[in-house]
């Protein structure tokens, strides 16, 4: 379930960044999405997947 998920959210960040990209055309600004969205991302799954992890 928890890999699903990660694959669900890996084609969600595949998507967001097309629609960055097709919207603005400017490199940094892609650049700088991707970096903020990844961050953002790794983040927020380490303690989601450690609290997970407590649970079960």
């Amino acid at each position: 379930m928890n890999a699903i998920t990660f694959l669900f959210e890996l084609i969600f960040l595949l998507l967001f960044s097309c629609l960055i990209y097709f919207k603005h055309q400017n490199q940094l600004i892609v650049l700088g999405g991707l970096i903020g969205i990844w961050l953002t991302i790794i983040f927020a799954l380490i303690p989601l997947g450690s609290l997970i992890n407590k649970n079960k």
